[in-house]
C-alpha cells in the first residue's frame, strides 16, 4: 500500500497483533490465552512508538479479539509496540510504563511474523512492548502477554507432628 504525504508517495505497511489475558503465565512458552482489552475495567491501549519514543499511533485494544493494527507504518522503520492503560495522545511522550492495575501484570511478548527485531518470544522481563523493526513487508502476529494475578489469603499455622501412617 502506499499513502500520500503532501503529494509526494511514501511506502507503508501494517503492523497488527493482539492483547492476551496469559492466565497460565506463559509456562507453556506461548503468548496465549483469551483476549483481553480492559483489564480491571481500565481501558487498554496499544501504541506504535517511534525512535524518539513518541506515540506514532494509537488505539484501543478491541474488546471482543484483543486485536490492535496500524496500517500506515513506515517501511523500513524502528518502532515499539505497547499496551497501556495510560492515555496519551499522538505525538506526545509515550507511556514508560504499562499502568495496569495493581492486580494485573505482564507476562510475555512474542515478535510475530516478518519483524526484523527478532522471533519467537521476547527475552528477558516481561513488560508489555515489544520492539518492531519493519522492512517491506506487514508485521503481523505480533502477541503481548499480561495476567490478572490471583488472590491468596495466606495462612500460618501450627500442626503437632504426624504419627506413622497418620493422614493430615
Amino acid at each position: 500500500t502506499s499513502q500520500y504525504d503532501f503529494g509526494v508517495a511514501k511506502n507503508s505497511i501494517l503492523i497488527s497483533g493482539n492483547a492476551f489475558n496469559d492466565a497460565n503465565g506463559m509456562t507453556d512458552a506461548i503468548v496465549n490465552g483469551a483476549a483481553v482489552w480492559a483489564p480491571g475495567g481500565s481501558v487498554l491501549y496499544a501504541y506504535l512508538v517511534d525512535g524518539a519514543g513518541k506515540v506514532a499511533n494509537k488505539m484501543v485494544v478491541n474488546a471482543t479479539t484483543g486485536y490492535f493494527t496500524f496500517p500506515q507504518a513506515d517501511v523500513n522503520s524502528n518502532y515499539t509496540l505497547k499496551l497501556s492503560t495510560t492515555d496519551v495522545s499522538q505525538f506526545n511522550d509515550a507511556p514508560s510504563n504499562p499502568n495496569l492495575p495493581a492486580s494485573w501484570g505482564c507476562e510475555g511478548e512474542n515478535y510475530g511474523t516478518n519483524n526484523a527485531a527478532g522471533t519467537g518470544n521476547e527475552p528477558g522481563v516481561p513488560n508489555s512492548d515489544v520492539p518492531v523493526i519493519t522492512g517491506l513487508s506487514n508485521v503481523t502476529g505480533v502477541k503481548l502477554g499480561i495476567q490478572r494475578h490471583p488472590d491468596s489469603d495466606d495462612k500460618i499455622m501450627t500442626i503437632p507432628q504426624p504419627a506413622l501412617n497418620q493422614t493430615i
